[in-house]
């Protein structure tokens, strides 16, 4: 008895065609699989080194960017003199600053200057007085200021006298590179 005498010719053909389907996808895999397998790991592998170059090159950008920042700057805190010189240069910016705002300062105060590492910090205490407003652009212009000062801390107290005016105690900073001779008589 034949098994198969109950599919019709039509259906004979569909399952030969089937079968030598089957059987060229066993012969696929068994020798054509394991090369494609491996292509398709090593494009996978290339994929993921040329995204590494990627964020190393952009990595590599970024530093340069930040060097180059470094070396704008870096003339910006190379020390100019002694501390009486480096001292009267934040005072002079100090005035520059507080000048071209409408506030009244009450008094600059230089603190002893620190050494921290190779680098020589300068500390004022300014205080000031005026309206909110004006208080805050002078925050705004000492944080944005070319010579690089920077707001240690900062005390602000509303005063009596009329109702938007600030009292603000504000202890700035500015670090430079010290020279070797200073550094021999710290």
């Amino acid at each position: 008895m034949n098994p198969l005498q109950h599919i019709s010719i039509r259906g004979g053909k569909f399952l030969i065609a089937g079968l030598v389907m089957l059987g060229i996808s066993v012969v696929y895999l068994l020798f054509f699989s394991v090369p494609i397998r491996n292509w398709l790991d090593l494009n996978t592998r290339l994929v993921l080194t040329k995204n590494k170059l990627l964020n190393m090159e952009e990595s590599l950008y970024r530093r340069e960017q930040v060097e180059a920042l470094c070396k704008k700057f870096e003339q910006r805190i190379l020390a100019t003199g002694t501390d009486a010189e480096e001292l009267g240069f934040m005072l002079k910016e100090l005035e520059a600053v507080t000048r071209a705002r409408d506030i009244q300062v009450k008094s600059i105060r230089p603190l002893p200057a620190q050494w921290i590492g190779n680098y020589r910090k300068f500390l004022v205490l300014l205080q000031v007085e005026g309206r909110v407003h004006n208080t805050l652009e002078l925050l705004y212009s000492i944080d944005t200021s070319p010579k690089i000062l920077t707001i240690e801390s900062i005390k602000i107290q509303a005063l009596r006298a009329g109702p938007n005016l600030l009292s603000a105690n504000i202890l700035i900073s500015r670090t430079s590179a010290g020279s070797q001779l200073q550094q021999q008589y710290k």
